[in-house]
C-alpha cells in the first residue's frame, strides 16, 4: 500500500519515464546498482521499481525522523560510516539477496553532485561474488535537476530511469 501511494505520488508530480525494468527479474535474488545524483534517488527506485528494493541507506538518513519510518517500512537496511559496523550492512544484504529480495546500491557510496564519478565502493561486486546473484545497473537521469543541493523542494521536472541488462558473476566461496 505504500508503494502504490509512493508510486502515485511520483508519477503525479514528475513527467516519469521508465526502461527497461522488465529485466529485473520477477523472483530471485538481484542486486540494482545505482548513479546517486540526488536524494531523491532512492525514493524513486522504491517507488518505480516493479518489485520492492530493500536499498542500503546512510545512517544520518535512515535514522531522520521523517525518513524512518518509511525506510523501515520497505526493509531498508542501514549503513553506518563507521568501519566497526559496516559488516552489519553487507550481512543483511547478503541474506536478504540470499531470500530472493532485490537489494538497491548506490556505489558511490553517498549522493554526487559534481558531475564526475567518484571513486566506487567494492560492496556491490561483493555482494555479487557473495551470493552469485545478478547485477542490474540502474541510470537515472534528472533527479539532479529535480532536487539539486540547495531546494526545499523537489522541482517538477522529467526523470528518466534505465535499468541495463542482468550481469551474472561466479558465486566465490572465499
Amino acid at each position: 500500500t505504500a508503494r502504490s501511494f509512493l508510486r502515485c505520488l511520483v508519477q503525479g508530480y514528475f513527467s516519469i519515464e521508465v526502461d527497461g525494468a522488465e529485466r529485473i527479474p520477477k523472483e530471485s535474488g538481484v542486486i540494482i546498482a545505482s548513479n546517486h545524483p540526488s536524494v531523491l534517488d532512492g525514493i524513486l527506485l522504491l517507488a518505480l521499481s516493479p518489485r520492492p528494493v530493500r536499498f542500503l541507506v546512510a545512517e544520518d538518513f535512515y535514522n531522520h525522523p521523517l525518513l524512518n519510518p518509511l525506510f523501515k517500512s520497505f526493509g531498508c537496511i542501514e549503513v553506518y560510516r563507521t568501519k566497526t559496523h559496516n559488516g552489519d550492512a553487507l550481512r543483511a544484504a547478503i541474506a536478504a539477496l540470499k531470500q530472493g529480495a532485490v537489494v538497491g546500491i548506490f556505489p558511490e557510496g553517498t549522493t554526487h553532485f559534481g558531475g564526475t564519478l567518484p571513486t566506487i565502493k567494492q560492496g556491490v561486486a561483493l555482494l555479487a561474488l557473495r551470493t552469485g546473484v545478478p547485477v542490474i545497473c540502474l541510470a537515472i537521469h534528472g533527479s539532479m535537476a529535480a532536487f539539486p543541493p540547495q531546494a526545499k523542494f523537489p522541482h517538477p521536472v522529467p526523470i528518466r530511469l534505465s535499468f541495463g541488462a542482468p550481469l551474472s558473476y561466479p558465486r566465490a566461496t572465499c
